[in-house]
């Protein structure tokens, strides 16, 4: 029988006897505990155990405790079938439940191998074991393995081993240890390394010592395993035939999901000319038009974002507007013609009107061998009329269906000379309505030898009432 020391408190106190401490698996160990009523009133007391690993069965207990008097409980310790051979603390807590007062008694059990004669030395070694409570996955996870040898028995390499395990990582490593004393201690460091994107979680970590693969010690503890966020952002520029090519390669080097920006401040006008195969929104930051990419990213996930501003087009279009310009300056004739014409006279028998013809060369180069024609109505006679400077007409032609035909031989027209022909005609009858002129053409010799011809504007005669 085996007397551990009081445990005291405000108003009470209590010892531990010792029946049956040493037991093997599937066994109780047997204690009576001894309560003493310190206090000035009757008091009753309740015995628990919060410790999971352990059933507690009170065989026997005291009614009303007198003060200065003892009251005792005998109760039995069953140990659950996962707890490990060797020595363990039971702690048990005392309650005074008239005035709510506890304190806690640790009964000591040893849990032999029933496979040992007695006699034999059973493996008691005390662990210790710490570690860090968050760690980041990146970082190695040490861990401080602590041995205390209990007994006189040694440990060597060969049967001796300690196993750290969780769902993320496993490690193990074999050890000696010398008998009690000095040589009966060892601390060892393990640093574990994890998948270093690990998702944020908490893991349980379970410590054990084995001898002959036979656990004897082991303890429990939790890591947190805590998030970061890594985003690489890499571009790569080009410029090809006026075209602005970028693209930006994203990476999420964390362990968990984040989203990344980019912002491109733009011009409304650059805008324009701007692609991309991704959704964007238009924020203004800093009173500055900006196109803004917002991705989503999981761990390890990669995404390419590509943009463009292709001003082929506006190239294009100016070459276009470009070669137009100069295509109508290479193309377009080199005479401005125009026709206007006046009713001189009128009267209910006759009508007379007065035509002028306008020839300009517009080039500034002379142009040879012009042949201007005009028509009029086969009806209409010229009047001839020997004004100074008017031009007589070289050729008059009468023709049945086109009527009558007006032709002026000039043999050159100088750069940036300007001749007007003017002529009457007279018709026999009075006008009613307007009266539509056809247009003159004049035919000359072009640059590469060939003959070319130009228009003018019809003209229309409107009747005054």
């Amino acid at each position: 029988m085996l007397l551990l020391l009081p445990v005291v408190s405000a108003d009470f106190s209590a010892s531990v006897v010792t029946i049956k401490e040493i037991i093997v698996p599937g066994e109780s160990a047997i204690f009576d505990i001894q309560i003493s009523n310190l206090g000035t009133t009757p008091a009753r007391y309740t015995l628990s155990s919060e410790e999971f690993s352990y059933l507690l069965f009170i065989d026997s207990r005291p009614g009303e405790v007198a003060p200065g008097e003892i009251g005792t409980f005998r109760i039995e310790v069953n140990p659950r079938n996962f707890v490990n051979l060797g020595t363990h603390r039971v702690p048990i807590t005392i309650r005074n439940t008239v005035t709510g007062v506890t304190s806690r008694i640790n009964p000591i059990i040893f849990i032999r191998d029933p496979q040992t004669t007695l006699g034999e030395y059973v493996p008691s070694i005390a662990l210790e074991a710490t570690h860090p409570t968050s760690i980041d996955p990146r970082e190695p996870i040490p861990v401080q393995v602590h041995l205390r040898n209990r007994n006189a028995r040694s440990f060597t390499q060969e049967e001796l081993s300690v196993r750290i395990s969780s769902e993320l990582f496993y490690d193990s490593y074999h050890t000696s240890l010398g008998p009690v004393g000095d040589s009966g201690e060892k601390a060892t460091e393990r640093l574990i390394r994890i998948n270093p994107y690990q998702e944020p979680t908490q893991v349980q970590v379970t410590i054990e010592v084995l001898v002959q693969n036979r656990t004897v010690s082991s303890q429990q503890g939790f890591i947190e395993i805590t998030s970061f966020s890594v985003v690489e952002q890499d571009s790569i520029s080009g410029t090809t035939f006026f075209k602005e090519e970028k693209t930006y390669i994203i990476r999420n080097n964390g362990n968990i999901n984040t989203t990344h920006r980019i912002e491109l401040p733009v011009s409304r006008m650059k805008q324009l000319f701007f692609a991309t195969n991704t959704p964007f929104t238009i924020e203004f930051i800093n009173d500055q038009r900006t196109l803004v990419f917002s991705t989503e990213l999981q761990p390890l996930e990669e995404q390419i974002i590509q943009l463009s501003f292709n001003y082929r087009l506006l190239v294009l279009l100016v070459l276009l507007g470009a070669g137009s310009i100069v295509g109508y300056f290479l193309l377009r004739s080199p005479l401005l013609l125009a026709k206007k014409a006046e009713l001189s006279d009128s009267s209910d028998d006759a009508s007379e009107i007065k035509v002028r013809l306008y020839i300009k060369n517009r080039s500034a180069q002379a142009i040879k061998n012009l042949r201007v024609i005009d028509r009029m109505n086969g009806l209409c006679e010229v009047v001839e009329r020997n004004d100074l400077g008017t031009i007589k007409p070289t050729k008059v032609v009468h023709k049945k269906n086109q009527g009558t035909l007006l032709r002026w031989d000039l043999d050159v027209l100088e750069a940036f000379e300007e001749r007007i022909i003017t002529y009457s005609v007279r018709t026999p009858l009075a006008l009613v309505g307007d009266i539509v002129l056809p247009n003159m053409k004049v035919k000359f010799d072009g640059n590469n030898g060939r003959e070319r011809t130009t228009h003018s504007n019809e003209h229309v005669i409107k009747r005054l009432d």
